[in-house]
């Protein structure tokens, strides 16, 4: 069995898989809850989009001023560095350690994609902040601006693609290098 793991391992290594500890932390109002709620996570976290397993072990909970609380490790394969990148926005773990690869490296593109992701993720946690603090009006033109910032994106993102064909403005071939 381990040296299936390790062969699977292996296999999404070479093609940019990362292999991380994540460190959680959880809170309930019964020990039974909390280590339920433990279970619970780290069984859906094997379920993630680009998440190849996710095992770990929850701790027992215990009690503090009314609260119980836990917490967990949890062993990630992920199938890449946006991958586990999202992972770790969407689930807030307390830490995360990363065991390989030694070193990340990605094309610019890909890095523009885990920025634009991230963008994305904390705009969407922004419109469930804002819905609770504004006005229904103000909300309204809050969702406005954000569809306005939705198209900008879009056109960023074909201006890159076609930037990275060697299509668009500012791709390697300058104008004054064109055969005329």
């Amino acid at each position: 069995m381990a040296n299936a793991v390790k062969e699977m391992d292996r296999k999404y290594l070479e093609k940019g898989g990362v292999l991380a500890n994540i460190f959680i932390d959880l809170h309930a109002n019964t020990k039974e809850e909390v280590e339920q709620l433990g279970v619970a996570i780290v069984a859906n976290m094997a379920k993630e989009e680009g998440i190849v397993y996710a095992v770990g072990k929850v701790l027992e909970g215990i009690e503090n001023e009314g609260v119980y609380s836990t917490s967990g490790e949890v062993r990630v394969l992920a199938e890449s560095y946006p991958a586990l990148f999202a992972f770790c926005v969407k689930h807030a773990p307390v830490g995360v350690e990363i065991y390989e690869p030694n070193e990340i490296r990605m094309p610019p593109g890909e890095a523009v994609r885990v920025l634009l992701n991230a963008i994305a993720m904390v705009q969407d946690y922004n419109k469930i902040i804002m819905e609770k603090v504004m006005t229904a009006e103000q909300y309204q033109n809050y969702l406005k601006s954000l569809d306005r910032k939705r198209e900008v994106g879009k056109r960023l993102l074909e201006t890159l693609s076609k930037k990275k064909n060697g299509t668009g403005v500012g791709s390697n071939e300058r104008e004054a290098d064109k055969p005329g």
